[in-house]
């Protein structure tokens, strides 16, 4: 509730990444949910930006030719997209465990796609 009365605040470009130190309770860090962070750190922009990156990353996946590559793609979209629901901080912090859990998939996902498409292009030719 701390989270969205912050957001009220400024809900089209969010609270800023440095704003941690004025959020809720002394013992609450963060929102808990990689959604709400977004909104509350980035607003509705920032909410937006995650979002239009799990559907290009589902997008890519489902573009995927091989089977298993496709299942392996879903599979490691599923662990940011579902664990972030009740999980997860701003996804532009330091180096840490978020760091595995969104932006080692979502890298992995990205530089398929681009092998993928590079190899679709040399059969064309």
């Amino acid at each position: 509730m701390d989270a969205w009365k912050y957001i009220q605040n400024a809900p089209i470009i969010g609270n800023g990444l440095a704003s941690l130190n004025t959020f809720g309770a002394i013992e609450q860090k963060f929102p808990h949910s990689i959604y709400v962070s977004s909104a509350f750190f980035g607003g509705a922009i920032g909410l937006f930006l995650l979002l239009a990156l799990f559907a290009q990353l589902a997008w890519a996946a489902l573009n995927t030719e091989e089977k298993t590559t496709k299942a392996f793609h879903f599979g490691l979209l599923c662990v940011p997209v579902i664990g972030g629901l009740t999980d997860l901080a701003q996804v532009s912090k330091s180096p840490g465990e978020l760091w595995y859990i969104l932006w080692v998939p979502v890298t992995i996902i990205i530089g398929h796609s681009i092998k993928s498409r590079r190899e679709q292009k040399q059969q064309a030719q």
